[in-house]
């Protein structure tokens, strides 16, 4: 709301750039006054309440904590995947340059990760689905903020449960022959 005053009154600054600001030059406190302000503007506005915050969500204790749910398997699960779409691109390519040379030796060196490109779309589309539903969540107005919390950490904790495998699944598709 801010960044749209700003822009009524011919400036341009964009809602980051606030953000950044706060957070930078007036630490803590401008973490504070960004939580207040956007709770404010959310009533204002007629936008749903956003969930309860975690203890690990808080700025001060932020720093001391650690979320329940880590996002190591989906951090893993995306480098993942973008290897699997650099090796398509790449194939892509050669196919479109007609390099029977190159297409066959990127295939014959990247063999496990063609192999296991099914599985790993599988997986892409699953967390798709839970990122869509955790999107309903934060979005839903009958819910309240404990309840979305606790729904959020449920969604949590079934992407880590989809991606239980990850590593093994990252290790077998990675080896190059």
């Amino acid at each position: 709301m801010l960044s749209e005053s700003v822009d009524k009154q011919g400036g341009r600054i964009s809602a980051q750039k606030i953000d950044h600001i706060f957070r930078g030059y007036v630490g803590t406190l401008g973490s504070y006054a960004l939580m207040a302000a956007d709770s404010a503007g959310r009533i204002a506005a007629g936008i749903p309440e956003r969930p309860t915050r975690r203890l690990d969500q808080w700025p001060v204790l932020g720093r001391f904590l650690q979320e329940n749910e880590g996002r190591g398997p989906i951090q893993t699960f995306y480098d993942l995947y973008e290897e699997l779409d650099i090796f398509n691109t790449t194939l892509n390519n050669l196919k479109r340059r007609e390099d029977f040379r190159g297409e066959d030796y990127l295939r014959t060196s990247r063999a496990n990760l063609e192999m296991h490109a099914e599985q790993i779309k599988i997986l892409k589309t699953q967390l798709d689905g839970l990122r869509t539903f955790k999107k309903q969540i934060q979005w839903d107005t009958q819910a309240s903020p404990a309840a979305k919390r606790r729904a959020l950490d449920g969604v949590a904790r079934l992407s880590n449960e989809v991606l239980s495998g990850i590593k093994d699944l990252r290790t077998k598709a990675l080896v190059r022959r």
